[in-house]
Order: C-alpha cells, then sequence, then structure tokens
C-alpha cells in the first residue's frame, strides 16, 4: 500500500489555516531588480514544491532499516517544529514577519524545518528522486523566506516579536 501521500498531507495541511487565517501587516511586494529576483527564485521555488509534494504520492513508507528508523524521527522532529511555528503564528496575531521570525535561534524555522522534513522523507521513502527535488525547493524556498523576512522586518514603526 502506498502511503507516500501522508507525508504531503501532513507537511501541506497546516497551509490551509492561510485561507482562513491570512496573515496581517504583509509589507508591500518588492519592485525592480529584487522583484524580478523573487520572480524567478519563487520559479525554483515553485518547481521544488512540485517535486517534494507530488513524488511521495508514487512512494511507500520503508520503515524496517534503522537509517529509515532514524529518518522517520527526524521528519517528525521537523514537523513538530514546523506545526509549533504555525502555532505561534496563530497565537501571535497572524502577524506576517512572525511566519519567518527565529525560533530558539534557528533562523527561517518553517523554511528550514520543511527541507529538513523533505530530506529525511527521501530517506524513510527511498526516493532518490525527492532528494534532488528537496535541493531544487531549497535553493528557492530559504531565499524567498529570507527576502520574506527582511521585508516584514524593514518597517522600524512595527513590533514583530
Amino acid at each position: 500500500m502506498l502511503l507516500g501521500w501522508a507525508v504531503t498531507l501532513l507537511i501541506l495541511a497546516p497551509n490551509a489555516l492561510l485561507l482562513r487565517w491570512p496573515p496581517r501587516e504583509a509589507p508591500p511586494p518588492e519592485k525592480g531588480v529584487r522583484r524580478f529576483a523573487q520572480v524567478v527564485l519563487q520559479a525554483i521555488e515553485r518547481l521544488g514544491q512540485l517535486g517534494c509534494l507530488g513524488l511521495p504520492l508514487f512512494y511507500r513508507i520503508h520503515s524496517p532499516d534503522p537509517a529509515a528508523k532514524v529518518a522517520l524521527a527526524i521528519m517528525a522532529a521537523a514537523l513538530a517544529v514546523y506545526y509549533l511555528c504555525w502555532a505561534r503564528y496563530l497565537l501571535r496575531g497572524r502577524r506576517y514577519a512572525v511566519l519567518f521570525a527565529p525560533l530558539w535561534g534557528l533562523q527561517l524555522p518553517m523554511a528550514l524545518s520543511a527541507i529538513v522534513y523533505f530530506l529525511a522523507a527521501s530517506i524513510v521513502l527511498n526516493s532518490v528522486w525527492l532528494l534532488p527535488a528537496t535541493a531544487v525547493l531549497a535553493a528557492g524556498h530559504i531565499p524567498v523566506s529570507l527576502m520574506a523576512y527582511r521585508r516584514s522586518q524593514s518597517d522600524p514603526g512595527k513590533e514583530h516579536r
């Protein structure tokens, strides 16, 4: 039985919160050269998302070997950090900057936890294709998230913590 769909569902589910509770205090979009760079990076990010969210649907979860068990534990820890960041977003008034704010000294915790989650999933699913898809996701998602965080911090009149 293919259970890879659970990998996709578990990481994607909290994003549905944005439909009901969209962020507040979002900064204006980038302009000029920065906007072009953002669009290019977002295209790379979307390509990585397509692979990372689509590929698991065709695999089954493997857990018998020790590496897969360790990877499953890493997935669970990364997912816990990801969910904690979503809870923080809701509890702190749905402010845009909170989606990207550091957690326990970890910069961009939502972006990095998603990357770690998919890296570990490539082992759990025994998918050689998920590994490069995750690298593509990281190449777009991390810089896009960093740009968004910096934009959210650019208004000194707002308190984002």
